[in-house]
């Protein structure tokens, strides 16, 4: 049975800008009742009780328990939530073995809670996506075995066919263990996965807060939850009509991967494979543009971790674009585990983070909740069944120290045991590299104590010659009063009789300079030119004489961006640093306003100690003109 691939797409989308794909007649203008019925984001008013849990990742019996607790379900497992609203962030499948009972689970409640008034949501996540396009990394030995009753054995014998041709039997088994083929078929569009997975939308709003299983990126502002529910729907039906039209034209097997198909995409469209105009090669040029839409990029709704890693500032204004724009207040998000396996808040308590890692899988994680009841928000644990606060997510710069928040970091670097002390190979001013250690915590980190040209003369020179450790202890307590979070902490402390600055070392990163000479692939999931238009706010306002490649240090993993050596700013004078062509650029909303309450009082509380007054007013002056010149 031949597949149409299915339109259309809100204006505006990545595929629209491709020429040819929408305006062919293989693309119809009409969504399906089922692409409908995805569409259709749950959004609902009035509820009086939300429950939200994380990513399930076929933890069968965690699930139970959490659904008890919350009191949704009785001991014989039927709903019991009356007219309360259950909500998955999605991510029920894959790493364990009981998905399958998972999905059955809340299909069946689904219609019991209707019954009751009540309602169960189910969001897609990136591993239902990954499950139905063919990407199986994750699938488990038992979570293939358990559709082993949905196997076709006609269908299993063709594919051993196939690959006796180029292989043994014995790795056959390897590669497509029992029940591979009946999960393959329960997750196409006519299977019984993959038809109930259709019919999922991406997005929910429920009162006045957004379910997402990623994030909400900045894109997502200039559209309706509809429209973007539209958008993925739509996106995954047509890879799965392309693949289908493709299976049955021979090209490509029922195990074909989600790559195989991609790149044979890319393929088609680099000219790599010549073009007939048939069915076939309309697919395939339908997967080459869908490489580069929403539905695989890193800013889809269930991949986007941009709320919960990336810098609060650089977020913080595009956020709450996208939340007025859906008419909430806030976002819940599972996708990216929180430490600790507590649900945590960050943005200002706009991102509520609820994969507390239930799956046996993970280490550290327990089955968890979020329960919202009239203005109340609060976490519900199935260790202690008791509703408690949410917790504060510690900033990412600081969760290499053992999870500690800035103060219980600052408080170890001023008073933890210096066990080494060696030299540091770059550096003109001699920094050392200390090892730190308090109780079972060691940390590493670097002391600098150069005080050059710091006096009344360098003030009448206005500070052009000055290298002092003071001005890095300035420069993290103005990070800190900005809530910037692109310095590392840094004290004051004394070692070995000197006084200097002592700043956390960050492990598992790399300079931009190392980056580019070893031609690292940074594959960034935080923008990195948002990060450095912030750089470049922060060297202006600290008149930072010493931005270089080299002090540009990059945390791997995620590639945040953080600022070291700042022992060469606060220059008294207005003009860009010597290194800078001013840039252009434009500031985020939030970080203006912390600009805009900084005030001379305030500064000198903070930097009095380590500035002087003039110091001070200069940098005040900076300040003025970068809400001027780069304002919102």
């Amino acid at each position: 049975m031949n597949k149409q691939l299915i339109g259309p797409t809100p204006a505006g989308h990545a595929l629209d800008r491709l020429p040819g794909l929408i305006r062919t007649a293989f693309l119809v203008t009409l969504l399906t009742a089922a692409a409908l019925q995805a569409a259709a984001a749950a959004q609902a008013s009035g509820i009086s009780r939300i429950v939200a849990v994380g990513d399930v990742h076929g933890a069968y019996k965690e699930l139970v328990t959490i659904l008890k607790t919350a009191g949704l379900v009785d001991d014989a497992l039927a709903w019991s939530g009356g007219t309360a609203h259950l909500i998955s962030v999605g991510d029920l499948l894959d790493r364990g073995d009981d998905s399958r009972q998972v999905m059955d689970l809340m299909m069946r409640l689904t219609s019991e809670a209707s019954a009751a008034g009540g309602a169960v949501h189910v969001l897609l996540g990136n591993h239902e996506i990954m499950n139905m396009t063919g990407d199986l990394r994750y699938v488990s030995p038992g979570e293939f075995a358990s559709y082993a009753d949905l196997e076709d054995a006609a269908v299993r014998s063709a594919a051993l066919a196939r690959y006796t041709a180029a292989a043994t039997d014995a790795d056959f088994g390897r590669s497509y263990p029992a029940g591979f083929f009946g999960h393959r078929a329960a997750f196409t569009e006519d299977g019984p996965y993959g038809r109930w997975l259709l019919t999922l939308p991406s997005i929910a709003r429920l009162n006045d807060t957004v379910f997402v299983h990623g994030g909400l990126a900045a894109w997502m502002g200039k559209y309706s939850i509809d429209d973007v529910n539209k958008r993925i729907n739509s996106e995954l039906r047509n890879f799965l009509a392309a693949r289908q039209i493709l299976v049955e034209a021979g090209q490509f097997a029922i195990e074909s991967s989600e790559e195989e198909l991609l790149q044979a995409g890319r393929d088609f469209l680099a000219g790599e494979v010549a073009e007939t105009g048939t069915e076939t090669d309309r697919a395939l040029k339908t997967l080459g543009l869908l490489d580069q839409a929403r539905l695989f990029s890193s800013e889809a709704p269930h991949w986007y971790r941009g709320l919960v890693a990336c810098n609060t500032i650089a977020e913080l204004g595009e956020l709450e674009a996208v939340l007025d724009k859906f008419g909430a207040d806030r976002v819940v998000v599972g996708h990216t585990p929180v430490t600790g396996g507590h649900i945590t808040r960050r943005l200002d308590g706009r991102v509520i983070m609820i994969d507390t890692a239930i799956s046996p899988a993970y280490e550290g994680g327990q089955p968890a909740a979020l329960v919202l009841e009239g203005d109340g928000m609060q976490a519900l644990y199935a260790t202690d069944g008791r509703l408690t606060g949410l917790r504060d997510a510690v900033p990412r710069i600081f969760s290499t120290a053992s999870g500690m928040d800035r103060a219980a970091v600052e408080n170890f670097l001023r008073t933890a045991e210096v066990v080494s002390s060696v030299d540091l190979p770059d550096g003109v001013t001699e920094p050392r590299k200390l090892t730190l250690r308090q109780g079972d915590i060691t940390l590493n980190a670097v002391f600098k104590y150069a005080d050059i040209d710091n006096n009344a003369k360098a003030r009448r020179k206005k500070y052009r010659t000055t290298d002092s450790y003071k001005f890095d202890v300035a420069a993290y307590r103005l990070d800190r009063l900005l809530d910037l979070d692109m310095v590392p902490v840094t004290v004051l402390r004394t070692v070995n009789d000197r006084e200097g600055a002592v700043a956390l070392w960050i492990p598992d990163s790399m300079t931009r300079k190392e980056i580019k000479e070893q031609n690292v692939d940074a594959s960034p999931q935080c923008s990195i030119s948002k990060q450095q238009e912030l750089m470049y706010a922060f060297d202006y306002l600290i008149s930072n004489d010493d931005r270089n490649l080299s002090n540009m240090l990059f945390h791997k993993g995620d590639w945040q961006l953080l600022l070291i050596d700042h022992s060469l700013a606060f220059r008294n004078r207005t003009k860009w640093p010597q290194y800078y062509t001013e840039p252009e650029f434009t500031m985020p909303a939030a970080l203006a306003e912390r600009l805009a309450a900084l005030s001379e009082t305030g500064l000198a509380g903070e930097l009095g100690t380590l500035l002087h007054p003039s110091q001070i007013r200069f940098l005040l002056k900076r300040r003025d003109e970068l809400l001027e010149k780069h304002g919102p």
